[in-house]
């Protein structure tokens, strides 16, 4: 059984919360059953490589260079080229946490035991994340095809003891921190090396703390989207649930059940301000367009979960039949697609913020000050906050091109199709910034425009959005702060403000 802050590596099979978990700091099991399915796999290999002849990547050259066949004896002088070799990255590291995450989704698959890999490779790794050894890996390099071999190949150089690595808070020799930890750097036999760069987990690893920020977001928006409702006074109408029965789409009731909820009680909604008998598109089909962001958000978690537990290496070593069997499951054009169809959805949020500020500070559409400044003309209140929006929403809609649309052949032609899902998680963990960033401003134009409003009985997140934010609301008014410390702050409380939509 583990404890509160331990996942177990190799019962059950590993999901994107345990990724998440294990990204920000939680330890790492490795069980009973992961051990002894290496083991038994690792004999399995070894009694391959003496009956069966060449197997890809122990007793031949990689890529192109499989054609060139060598002596199972060399295989350690081999396994440590092919890692010095592979590890060509450059461009700036990827975050410790989706090093972390990385790290975690490939000793996932390694302790399956399909990979025919020493089980001491596997207890360094752990060993590795749990003393917070996190090697430096350069963002750029792969194609998303072999996997994420140029990445994960950084990993594996650290395992070696050579290259950099993350520890105490500082860029050190990984040599240094192993040392330091009293771990000794591996020694790679068989196939070891191949095994640790071989499959899609950095791409699968970003595609894991994106969809776990990504819910958190939506939610968020549900909330703020309800809030705006109270300022302008909006019909409630359009999320009766009686319009949504007669749709078949999930996360468009259970966004419409959750707009129902928050303003169940609301005294502001509803109230009389001209002819219209509708409301703006943006607040009355929200069920409908964050509804459609909901299940693409939740059917993409069910893909890296389904990943998680998928064994994807080349050659795969089926150790009750003695086989190793080429084959392509180190492909990453499924989680490739699913992240470039996740752009999509980013690009969607911000466009939403967008036209929601554009509500508020707008004084064509807007009933409170003009820019909610509180003396419009003298002061400019939040109007840059709009520009601020229309920036990253210009930008989340250049990154939902689709990446993995591009192919480059590679390796002499040998490797002649990529799913290029690296450049699409790149293109994500961007993306997601950009909306946690949007949804900051629009939260700090719904608190002042609540304040504008003198709203004494809100709704219940309002009540806490507005009493966390009380201190900085105050010194915003009259523009005498900078409105990049406010936001700041309103960033802070997005988490919180989403676990008011019940969605999570």
């Amino acid at each position: 059984m583990a404890e509160a802050n331990e996942v177990i590596l190799g019962e059950g099979g590993t999901t994107v919360d345990d990724v998440v978990r294990v990204a920000y700091g939680a330890k790492v099991v490795l069980s009973d059953d992961a051990l002894q399915a290496m083991e038994k796999s690792f004999n399995a290999l070894r009694k391959i490589a003496e009956d069966k002849g060449p197997i890809y990547g122990l007793s031949t050259g990689v890529g192109d260079l499989a054609k060139i066949k060598f002596s199972a004896d060399m295989a350690h002088t081999i396994q440590e080229n092919i890692v010095r070799s592979h590890s060509a990255g450059l461009g700036e590291p990827y975050a410790e946490e989706v090093v972390r995450a990385a790290m975690f989704a490939r000793a996932a698959v390694l302790a399956m035991g399909y990979s025919g890999v020493n089980p001491d490779v596997v207890k360094l790794m752990v060993e590795m994340l749990n003393r917070d050894i996190v090697p430096y890996v350069p963002k750029y390099g792969s194609v998303g095809a072999s996997g994420d071999i140029a990445p994960l190949a950084h990993v594996a150089l650290a395992m070696l003891g050579e290259g950099d690595v993350f520890y105490g808070g500082r860029q050190v020799p990984a040599i240094v921190a192993l040392r330091s930890e009293l771990l000794e750097p591996i020694k790679l036999d068989g196939r070891d090396g191949l095994a640790i760069i071989n499959g899609p987990q950095f791409m699968i690893a970003i595609a894991a703390l994106s969809v776990h920020k990504l819910e958190m977001l939506i939610a968020a928006e549900v909330v703020n989207t309800a809030m705006l409702a109270e300022i302008v006074g909006a019909r409630t109408t359009p999320f009766d649930e009686r319009i949504h029965n007669v749709i078949e789409n999930d996360g468009q009731k259970a966004v419409a059940k959750s707009l129902r909820t928050l303003l169940e009680e609301s005294e502001l909604t509803c109230r009389k301000r001209d002819g219209r008998v509708q409301d703006a598109y943006s607040i009355r089909c929200a069920p409908q367009i964050l509804g459609s962001l909901w299940d693409v958000a939740k059917s993409f978690r069910k893909v890296i979960d389904s990943e998680l537990k998928s064994a994807s290496d080349n050659p795969l070593i089926i150790a009750d039949e003695a086989l190793a069997l080429s084959g392509g499951n180190f492909h990453g054009e499924r989680i490739a697609l699913w992240l470039d169809f996740a752009s999509l959805l980013c690009a969607e949020l911000t466009n939403l913020a967008e036209r929601h500020l554009n509500r508020l500070l707008n004084p064509v559409l807007s009933s409170l000050n003009d820019f909610l400044a509180d003396q419009p003309g003298p002061e400019s209140g939040l109007m840059i906050l709009q520009y601020l929006a229309a920036d990253i929403a210009s930008e989340n809609k250049v990154l939902a091109h689709p990446s993995s649309v591009d192919n480059i052949p590679v390796s002499a032609d040998q490797e002649d199709h990529a799913s290029f899902g690296a450049a699409a998680g790149r293109k994500i963990l961007q993306a997601v910034d950009n909306v946690t960033n949007a949804l900051s401003a629009e939260l700090l134009a719904i608190a002042k425009g609540y304040r504008l409003l003198g709203a004494e009985n809100p709704c219940k997140p309002a009540k806490e959005v507005l009493e966390k934010l009380k201190r900085i609301l105050e010194r915003i008014e009259h523009d005498k702060l900078s409105l990049h410390i406010a936001l700041k702050e309103a960033k802070k409380i997005l988490p919180d403000l989403a676990k008011f939509s019940e969605l999570l």
